[in-house]
């Protein structure tokens, strides 16, 4: 049963769940709440069940005179799958179309993924996009903050685990030709090190999912970046 939260941030906000395919970042509620026989609101179950459109942040100019834009519904967006979590609801369409929201694209038509440890917004990975372009993936800390309220900090970072894996994914479905991850030199010589020093760290699980799907996808290791082959497998 739909919960009057839920009401109430479909009225508030109707756009963020009907959406426009004129709007970018626009989210779509499936046609079965208001088309078919019998058909209504009540009948969405979990929030699994609303289907997103693809969205992310907008496309920024390399070069850091450009402020860092967040999408604009991505506090809502957070606040949803917080409590679908919390009432032990579905999150996989949730943190999708969070880790969509969180998607940056830094120049006219980026063909890498930066990855790396947050450094601030103009140095380590989101500093190397700024400055050269690519795609890397930032919730911003109030957005991560809304997604993580009330829960432990293991489930926290299990539930931004699920969109940082949602985000590495559709990046490799997309076919992008590289994926780089940003290295410290002061504090690591690579990635391995990274795994050998940060153990279960956002980054080590980044790195391991790389080592162990890559491949899959059609990318292969080459020392701190992972490079498009082949069409992949999956």
């Amino acid at each position: 049963m739909t919960s009057l939260n839920e009401f109430k941030n479909f009225s508030d906000n109707p756009s963020y769940y009907l959406g426009s395919k004129g709007a970018e970042g626009a989210i779509a509620l499936p046609g079965m709440m208001f088309g078919g026989e019998g058909a209504g609101l009540a009948e969405v179950g979990d929030a699994d069940a609303l289907a997103y459109s693809p969205v992310h942040a907008p496309h920024a100019p390399v070069g850091f005179d450009s402020p860092v834009n967040f999408h604009p519904w991505s506090h809502d967006a957070a606040s949803d799958l917080n409590n679908a979590f919390l009432h032990g609801e579905p999150t996989e369409t949730l943190s999708q179309s969070l880790a969509d929201m969180a998607t940056h694209y830094i120049g006219d038509n980026p063909d890498r993924v930066v990855l790396g440890k947050f450094e601030g917004l103009e140095d380590g990975y989101i500093g190397e996009a700024r400055g050269h372009g690519g795609i890397y993936f930032d919730t911003s800390q109030d957005v991560w903050s809304t997604m993580t309220q009330g829960l432990s900090t293991e489930d926290g970072n299990a539930l931004g685990w699920q969109m940082n894996e949602n985000f590495l994914r559709t990046q490799m479905e997309n076919g992008l030709s590289r994926i780089d991850y940003v290295v410290d030199p002061s504090a690591y010589s690579s990635v391995e090190d990274v795994l050998a020093l940060r153990p279960g760290s956002i980054s080590a699980q980044e790195i391991t999912f790389l080592k162990d799907y890559g491949e899959l996808y059609g990318y292969q290791q080459d020392g701190d970046s992972w490079v498009r082959v082949a069409d992949g497998a999956r």
